[in-house]
């Protein structure tokens, strides 16, 4: 498996401040069928000079969230593959650092752990072209409503005018498929329409996360997220106690994180495999060294490549129920409802959308 997982961790909290889009901004969506690949282009964007607050954990702050931009998949292919760049009008490349992060969802289908719609990929600072083994895809049908929403972090020293997104989708036919593979994210704090990431206490500290899978099957491959100070994330048995998967993270002296650990089993024997129904645990340990509490300082998610055994038992996806609701009302406005540059990012989810397929219940009701 190449360079990345198919779903690195994201860092899923919104940025409390406004989109920074023009009236121009749109989303656009081309079929390049000769490299089997859907082409997303977004921009213009318009991006002010990140500016520091002393105080705030991780430049959360100084972030700017987009809309949400939605569209449908457009082919009969199954996803393979993702590659990002940003660019200028003129066509000069743009450092892939000022996108902080990029979640893309999937409004057709739940997660697996979560009772919220899937993350089906997430972009980062440091996310690298993702390529799965050839007839290796995520199931993804024609007319599948997904969305994507980016946190900007323009640190280049200047703003940043008619900026946009590129954004390759990579797919297979579905008879060329061998093996399908969906998301696996697990978040040790994961809060249904608010932030995911918790208070760190000075010194070591342990956040835990009790689940069961609804469907047996096998993680093929694992990475893991997580901030500052942060020493490792894990899955373990319950039953038994076992450490299943432990990623360390890199940092430098100052206790900040470089890297945090990634680790391939594989399709056959080494993979990893995960027993429906059965009590696991994610852990995130952590290490304040700085002497003091720093707030919303902390994130612990394992995230990676699950290939179910039976696609027909992964759980639907319910638009009413609680947390789903609590969810989709948490995102972004829509790109180009007339009140998406005057919100702060939360609780006001156009819910006009298309009805996601194979799912139970209504629409979400207006709050």
């Amino acid at each position: 498996m190449r360079a990345s997982l198919l779903l690195l961790a994201a860092c899923l909290a919104a940025a409390p401040a406004a989109a920074q889009t023009t009236s121009k901004t749109t989303v656009s969506v081309v079929v390049d069928s000769a490299n089997r690949r859907v082409v997303i282009t977004a921009g213009p964007f318009d991006l002010a000079e990140a500016k520091p607050m002393p105080g705030m954990a991780h430049d959360m702050m100084h972030m700017t969230m987009s809309p949400m931009m939605r569209f449908e998949w457009p082919v009969d292919g199954w996803l393979n593959g993702v590659n990002v760049k940003i660019t200028t009008g003129g066509g000069d490349t743009v450092p892939i650092r000022i996108l902080h992060h990029m979640p893309m969802f999937n409004f057709d289908r739940r997660s697996l752990v979560h009772t919220m719609v899937e993350r089906l990929f997430s972009w980062g600072q440091d996310t690298k072209e993702i390529t799965l083994p050839a007839g290796v895809a995520t199931p993804l049908p024609k007319g599948d409503h997904l969305g994507f929403v980016v946190a900007w972090h323009n640190d280049t020293g200047q703003p940043l005018h008619d900026a946009y997104l590129h954004i390759y989708l990579t797919y297979l036919a579905p008879q060329k498929v061998k093996a399908a593979v969906i998301p696996w994210y697990v978040d040790v704090w994961n809060v249904y329409g608010g932030q995911n990431d918790f208070d760190l206490p000075p010194g070591p500290s342990t956040q835990r996360f009790y689940f069961q899978v609804p469907v047996a099957g096998r993680i093929i491959a694992m990475g893991g997220h997580m901030h500052d100070y942060g020493q490792w994330v894990a899955l373990i048995d319950s039953a038994t106690g076992k450490t299943l998967v432990k990623l360390r993270t890199d940092e430098n002296k100052q206790g900040h994180i470089t890297e945090t650990g990634r680790f391939v089993f594989g399709f056959n024997d080494d993979a990893l495999p995960i027993k429906a129904h059965h009590t696991y645990i994610a852990e995130s340990h952590y290490d304040n060294i700085s002497g003091k509490a720093i707030p919303q300082g902390g994130m612990g998610l394992l995230a990676g490549v699950f290939e179910p055994a039976d696609l027909a038992l992964l759980p639907k996806l319910d638009l009413t129920d609680p947390n789903t609701v609590k969810d989709l009302k948490s995102f972004p406005p829509d790109l180009g409802d007339e009140d998406a540059e005057m919100q702060d990012g939360h609780d006001h989810m156009h819910m006009d959308m298309p009805m996601p397929k194979d799912s139970t219940g209504g629409k979400p009701p207006r709050r």
